[in-house]
């Protein structure tokens, strides 16, 4: 069974789209008094492409980023580089700079946002990126569904489109660790007591449950 939502990937691809919005405003401009909107669109056309590159970019350059986690502060100065290397200018550019927090925030959400299956015995999960992992239901000893920001606003049910499970599981050693899964769209709920329900039939009834 499928856990998760569609809109999971949202999220990190906006936050991917606004440093190419920028690199492309840098490279091939916008007249922002025109009028024509073919422009506009041609324009987002080609910072949606390069949001698709940089995040194949990114996927390749995880196992880089792996053995040392302070080498995914490299991309905030990422654009600015680039910047600098094209136009052969040395400059500081605060707007690059700020591209590069928001390319450096995409990728730690690519990393750290997974999608699930639910099987008899597992949960069967991937980040964004791809990476996968396997949870057994016999080893989860935490389940808590947390707020989303549009959740604030309890009048507009259909603005809360996922809902952010977090699954605490330990491994062979006992050492807990925690993944956040976006559940499918109004199932939240459902989807949480069908995990209970999966990891009760597997011997596991000390699960610790948190509902919002």
């Amino acid at each position: 069974m499928n856990l998760s939502s569609r809109t999971t990937y949202l999220f990190p691809f906006f936050l991917l789209l606004l440093p190419s919005l920028y690199i492309i405003y840098i490279f091939f401009g916008i007249d922002t008094y025109s009028d024509d909107l073919k422009e506009y669109f041609l324009f987002f056309i080609k910072a949606s492409i390069l949001t698709t590159v940089l995040y194949f970019v990114l996927k390749k350059s995880v196992t880089f980023f792996s053995p040392n986690k302070f080498l995914k502060y490299f991309l905030i100065l990422l654009p600015s580089i680039i910047i600098i290397l094209v136009t052969r200018y040395f400059h500081f550019d605060f707007l690059a700079l700020v591209a590069g927090v928001f390319l450096f925030f995409a990728f730690s959400v690519f990393s750290n946002r997974y999608t699930g299956v639910l099987t008899d015995e597992t949960i069967d999960y991937k980040n964004l990126f791809g990476q996968p992992g396997v949870i057994y239901l016999k080893d989860i000893v935490k389940l808590e569904q947390k707020k989303n920001l549009l959740s604030i606003f309890r009048e507009f049910k259909v603005l809360d489109l996922s809902r952010k499970t977090g699954i605490t599981f330990t491994d062979e050693n006992l050492d807990e660790y925690e993944i956040n899964i976006f559940t499918k769209v109004f199932k939240a709920d459902t989807l949480f007591s069908r995990i209970i329900e999966q990891a009760n039939k597997c011997g596991n009834l000390k699960i610790r449950q948190y509902t919002v």
